[in-house]
């Protein structure tokens, strides 16, 4: 690599807390076993501090949710997460798109199969996605062409997957 060679970096930009209904198994297809994970609600944020203004202050709306599908042979849960999002003060909506996937230990597979275990920490667990994003706001245009990656943690709640936490980063071209 030439000295000339700069690589992007990524910006944290948000910060996603979702809060899960339990999950729905609705069968096995020839691609794996298929889920319906419903979104009960949420909230989309700025991390904290944040160096970019307007700040980002979203609100889940109820009845988007996850559709991930159990590879149970590779040890994957492949997610296919939509939800829309409203900026409570400017009445802008944003419809995520995310998808990704969970690596499934036996921790992992107990909290999300079984209904046991504990909350995971960032870092902890592999849990990544991929955002688009589409909104009309003036303030948050960007978003709709932005490659976003996350990082995620499951919440455990009443014993079982009760919520899931993504820190979303954006890639800056380093000029």
């Amino acid at each position: 690599m030439d000295a000339q060679t700069s690589f992007p970096k990524l910006e944290h930009i948000a910060d996603i807390h979702l809060d899960l209904s339990p999950a729905l198994p609705s069968g096995t297809t020839p691609k794996g076993t298929t889920l319906w994970i419903p979104i009960t609600g949420g909230t989309i944020k700025s991390p904290s501090p944040s160096t970019t203004s307007p700040k980002l202050n979203l609100t889940v709306l109820p009845g988007g949710g996850d559709y991930p599908t159990l590879h149970a042979t590779d040890g994957v849960l492949s997610l296919d997460v939509n939800l829309v999002a409203i900026d409570e003060e400017t009445k802008d909506l944003f419809r995520f798109q995310n998808s990704g996937y969970i690596t499934l230990d036996e921790e992992v597979s107990a909290l999300l199969l079984e209904g046991k275990g504990r909350s995971t920490e960032f870092g902890e667990k592999d849990v990544r996605e991929t955002i688009t994003c589409n909104t009309g706001s003036k303030d948050f245009g960007w978003m709709n062409f932005g490659t976003m990656v996350a990082q995620g943690r499951l919440l455990e709640r009443d014993g079982g997957l009760g919520g899931i936490e993504f820190r979303v980063f954006r890639f800056v071209a380093q000029v």
